[in-house]
């Protein structure tokens, strides 16, 4: 099972450090970044998305839902695990929709078997493999560069980590041309394999993102 990148968000410090420790104690997860300010946490997450988020419910500025529902439309393969001290007509809420929820004061054991259901639910998604029909690569590199994309599959990759990893020797200008010539390699090839991959680039990320719109692929074979 791949480590799941997490990202926390809480305006009390104090929990975010609590659950931290807690959750590098309890399982295999990768605490990326913990945030008291939403707005920074949706600006990071966008760049970042990460598999799971933490979110608590209830916040002073807005609303924890608020935050959930920008979140499902920048990151909408994360899985959002809210939290909050008990709210009869939340937990009712998340009971109905099948939201995962953890209550306030954090125990040990309901966090653990949250994050396990979590886990659980992404692994079997991974394993629901879609088959890609074999690509017509014309240089290796192309391939190589695919399967760097393919690793980070629906996450944006900046151009300057891609430049730096696949021409470390070139000059900043020259690495951007040959990375441009190897993205539209790549595009043209997926075309021409009637594969359901896309590659999109984000100008204001300056950064590149294979994704699936159709496919739901298998990073661990």
């Amino acid at each position: 099972m791949n480590v799941l990148r997490v990202l926390l968000i809480d305006d009390e410090r104090l929990a975010l450090l609590q659950l931290d420790k807690m959750l590098t104690e309890l399982t295999s997860l990768t605490v990326a970044a913990a945030y008291t300010d939403p707005a920074e946490a949706l600006q990071a997450a966008r760049l970042s998305q990460p598999d799971i988020v933490f979110l608590d419910i209830h916040m002073p500025e807005i609303n924890g839902m608020q935050v959930a529902d920008e979140l499902l439309q920048t990151c909408p393969l994360a899985d959002i695990i809210f939290m909050t001290a008990y709210d009869v007509y939340a937990i009712e809420a998340f009971e109905i929709n099948q939201l995962d929820y953890v209550l306030k004061p954090l125990q040990r054991s309901r966090l653990l078997q949250t994050v396990q259901r979590v886990e659980e639910r992404k692994d079997r998604a991974r394993r629901e493999v879609a088959p890609l029909p074999d690509i017509p690569w014309r240089t290796t590199q192309a391939q190589e560069l695919f399967a760097f994309l393919f690793q980070h599959h629906n996450r944006l990759v900046s151009k300057e980590l891609l430049a730096d990893t696949f021409w470390p020797q070139s000059e900043p200008k020259k690495a951007a041309a040959q990375l441009f010539g190897a993205m539209a390699q790549i595009r043209q090839c997926l075309r021409q394999a009637g594969a359901a991959l896309k590659i999109r680039y984000v100008h204001d990320s300056e950064a590149y993102e294979l994704y699936t719109p159709d496919v739901i692929l298998n990073v661990e074979s």
